[in-house]
């Protein structure tokens, strides 16, 4: 969305028919009616994403209400359009984004062979029923103090720098119009409402945050060139606006720090590798391994168990006795000519939420042996649990002559 409305976004007010901005007639760019349209489909998917295309619109709606017109004597008046701005804000946004929020109801409607409106069911559990603190709370400010120093990582120094920046000048902010161009003011204005509009919900989790972090990316980078290409030893950063509005300022500092530069940017590219790819390394091959590699082995134990018909039938039932949501399902037990029925223990809303009932998930762990004796007269063909759980089920269980206990992962 932020690429494809990049000249609304960032573009100079002055130069707006040149840029192929919205004019004064109310006209808009395809791209811009195209984004809006995405941010419609995004808000079916998951509603939550209206509180980055809000501020965006916003945004736009505002700069398309500043324009700046140049008098016959060559100076500049700005002035404030505010039929512009309601005009942008319904014509293009709203109008636009309706039109994605209809499409993805036609998707759901050819899809479920029914109309139906799912986000708005994400809406009424989370934000009016505010069922998504049984799944876990946290503070108010938990992405201020964890969340986006997680998500950020080594990139958060750079990402401080830069709103020490931004705030250290307010009059930057508010000296006049045309300085809403600044790209730090307009990532930032994106940035700020979608956590504190995701801060009022008490279930907070990492990747929630993960949509601001392309835009969290650009604000570092933009640190990040001024460190290298612009800073001297010893010498205060160059005001990067003022070097690139001279040419012959920006080409003394290329042919003066060639060498300088390119020594510098290796530098900085080191040290970002070896403080993120530990990192990656660990998320990508070791972090929550386990439940893909169990359902790998219990697939080709399946595979080898079908083509010796060991069993006489195609089909097999596994029991995952796990925690809520770890494991990944159907998802990884995809056999051709086979059908695995996957049971997992009920931890759903309606449990959780009822005060006299017991969830499956916390009667098993509150005790394993007992739940398991309780539960089963006939074992199913396999039973996924925790190590520790396992142990005390296979050791304890009366009918353990029918277990076979299998490597764990």
């Amino acid at each position: 969305g932020v690429a494809l409305l990049a000249p609304e976004l960032f573009g100079e007010l002055h130069l707006t028919k040149i840029a192929g901005m919205s004019d004064i007639s109310g006209n808009h760019r395809p791209q811009a009616k195209l984004a809006f349209v995405l941010g419609g489909l995004s808000a079916c998917v998951r509603f939550t994403s209206l509180a980055a295309w809000i501020p965006m619109g916003i945004l736009i709606s505002i700069r398309s209400g500043m324009d700046i017109s140049i008098l016959s004597n060559g100076s500049s008046v700005k002035l404030y359009n505010q039929t512009k701005v309601c005009g942008t804000l319904i014509k293009l946004c709203a109008a636009f984004g309706l039109l994605g929020v209809l499409i993805g109801c036609c998707v759901d409607r050819w899809a479920y062979g029914f109309w139906a409106v799912p986000f708005l069911g994400n809406f009424h559990f989370n934000a009016i029923l505010g069922n998504g603190s049984l799944y876990g709370t946290h503070p108010f400010l938990w992405y201020i103090y964890a969340g986006i120093p997680a998500v950020c990582g080594s990139m958060l120094p750079f990402l401080l720098f830069n709103l020490i920046v931004l705030f250290s000048n307010p009059s930057q902010i508010s000296s006049n119009c045309n300085k809403i161009n600044n790209t730090r003011i307009v990532l930032f204005g994106i940035i700020v409402p979608y956590v504190i509009l995701h801060s009022f919900s008490e279930h907070k989790e990492f990747r929630f945050l993960l949509p601001m972090l392309p835009l969290i990316c650009v604000l570092a980078a933009d640190v990040m060139v001024e460190l290298v290409i612009f800073m001297e030893d010893g010498v205060a950063p160059i005001d990067v606006d003022a070097v690139k509005n001279s040419d012959g300022l920006v080409k003394r500092v290329e042919n003066d720090s060639r060498g300088k530069l390119s020594a510098r940017s290796k530098g900085l590219f080191l040290v970002m590798i070896m403080l993120n790819y530990p990192h990656l390394l660990y998320l990508g091959m070791i972090h929550q391994r386990g439940p893909i590699a169990v359902n790998r082995y219990l697939t080709s134990v399946i595979s080898e168990r079908v083509q010796r018909n060991i069993t006489g039938r195609t089909s097999q039932s596994i029991h995952y006795l796990m925690g809520c949501h770890s494991t990944p399902l159907y998802s990884h037990l995809h056999i051709p000519e086979v059908k695995i029925s996957a049971w997992y223990l009920d931890c759903s809303p309606d449990c959780r939420s009822s005060s006299e009932e017991i969830c499956e998930s916390d009667a098993f762990l509150n005790d394993p042996l007992g739940f398991v004796k309780a539960t089963y007269d006939h074992l199913p063909d396999g039973v996924c649990v925790d190590s520790s759980d396992g142990n005390t089920c296979h050791r304890d269980y009366d009918h353990q002559a029918s277990l076979s206990k299998l490597p764990t992962f």
